[in-house]
């Protein structure tokens, strides 16, 4: 679809028509139905023929005759026809185990497109950031691949250096610069090929994207001395991988330990990533009802690692609630108000079995392995997994070399040495000779992830130990 130009939809099961208004300012869409006879409902209330209605984030369209029309449908249609480049996240048969133990990740498969922001949930262990170190190739599958257009992340390092961006839930922040020196420093291991008035633009204009701008001058500090907010923490965290724009963006706990506004913020931060066609993957704990209504595709993983659902986040509530026989089980969301429960999802996955005396007991009415053999049989024949080799989009990735590297630490130290008062005269020397050793010392371990996240992981490792 095109602005200003009427396409259309071919949808199986509808034999009239209707009509939406996309108008990306704010990502509104309005629908109409013009001749569709059948009777269609938003999120459970009737539509009336030749009315328009609001179509909010997370809204799915439903009729009896028709499969699901869910928002991020449409709005992929107006997207895909302005994105430069198209990625696919192909998970095939991925598993994986802890040595000596039976807790890891079991065999399921998965897909994401661009433009699709992607949750994982479920409780306290059960692999959600395993699977994430699956994706980024931290480390390997026991059985099946992870594939980025066809090509497999554990095999294909070098042509996929950039595409994968990582935020982990710790910071990688060093405490004594400022949001501006913090984001400069990640972009100069980054864009060798940049000038240093280059650099600086682009890290402007990312700083202003994310709304962080404003404090640029501000040092970042630390727990017990605080300059900027946990919110803007966590947005120049995410920015430290955004700025390399890659294809493939995924994060640990996001908006673990943040304020609910704080949380919107940042979840919106990453729906704007989509728009440019970026695949994000989010492991989230207890999303809210706005945060949850934001995912286009959920993966739910209970105890164990056995996967229980892949799908549209709103169906995930009609499935569990179909398939424990629950009262009004095609109701997803409340008919009032309009919010959705998300952690009612994993209430209805762990719910306890009853005694004789009407007591909860610990025993589950419903095991891991018994969620998992349904999730085989109902859920995973439905998606068609399919892996082809694509060309890859281009990255602006342009490491610097071994000896920029070697000089570009020891200019981050100093930068520390001068607004730390207790600092030994000899600080700037110690990193140069550690520097070869702690950095060939990381690539051991290397997979996929950029050789820049490597650098700031050596930087607050060593840095703690040159102060005196």
């Amino acid at each position: 679809m095109k602005t200003g130009k009427i396409s259309h939809i071919r949808w199986q099961g509808i034999m009239g028509r209707i009509l939406f208004l996309h108008i990306p300012f704010g990502q509104y869409l309005f629908l109409q139905n013009i001749e569709y006879e059948d009777q269609i409902s938003i999120n459970g209330k009737a539509v009336r023929v030749d009315y328009p209605y609001i179509l909010d984030k997370g809204s799915a369209i439903r009729s009896f005759k028709i499969d699901s029309i869910y928002y991020s449908n449409i709005v992929k249609k107006y997207q895909l026809d302005n994105l430069a480049k198209r990625v696919t996240l192909t998970c095939e048969n991925l598993s994986f185990r802890f040595p000596g133990s039976e807790n890891g990740i079991r065999p399921f498969s998965f897909a994401c497109e661009s433009g699709q922001l992607t949750g994982i949930m479920g409780s306290s262990g059960t692999g959600k950031t395993t699977l994430l170190n699956l994706l980024n190739g931290n480390i390997k599958p026991l059985t099946g691949s992870v594939k980025i257009n066809g090509y497999d992340i554990n095999r294909y390092q070098k042509e996929l250096s950039g595409h994968i961006g990582y935020v982990p839930q710790d910071d990688l922040l060093v405490e004594e610069l400022t949001v501006f020196e913090n984001l400069c420093f990640s972009a100069q291991l980054c864009f060798s090929h940049l000038t240093k008035a280059e650099v600086g633009q682009k890290v402007s204009m990312t700083l202003e994207d994310l709304g962080l701008l404003e404090i640029s001058h501000l040092p970042v500090g630390d727990p017990l001395r605080k300059f900027i907010s946990g919110g803007q923490r966590k947005r120049l965290n995410i920015a430290l991988e955004i700025i390399r724009q890659p294809s493939v963006l995924l994060l640990d706990e996001p908006t673990s330990g943040l304020s609910s506004s704080d949380s919107d913020r940042v979840i919106d931060l990453l729906k704007d990533q989509t728009l440019k066609g970026t695949i994000v993957v989010v492991n989230i704990h207890q999303p809210s009802s706005d945060v949850f209504k934001q995912f286009d595709k959920l993966i739910l993983l209970d105890t164990g690692g056995y996967p229980v659902y892949f799908g549209n986040p709103l169906d995930s509530l009609i499935y569990f609630k179909t398939t424990k026989q629950k009262i009004n089980a095609q109701q997803s969301e409340c008919l009032s108000c309009g919010n959705v429960n998300p952690e009612q999802i994993l209430q209805l996955i762990e719910e306890k079995d009853i005694t004789g005396l009407g007591k909860l007991s610990k025993t589950r009415k419903t095991s891991p392995e018994e969620w998992y053999e349904l999730y085989k049989e109902q859920i995973e024949w439905k998606h068609d997994i399919l892996s082809k080799e694509e060309a890859l989009p281009e990255t602006g990735l342009n490491i610097p070399n071994l000896f920029n590297q070697f000089w570009c630490l020891p200019s981050v130290t100093c930068c520390r040495a001068l607004k730390t008062s207790n600092t030994c005269s000899s600080m700037p020397l110690r990193p140069r000779c550690l520097l070869p050793f702690l950095r060939f010392s990381v690539s051991t371990t290397e997979t996929s992830a950029t050789p820049a996240i490597h650098i700031r992981c050596f930087k607050t490792r060593t840095c703690p130990h040159i102060c005196s």
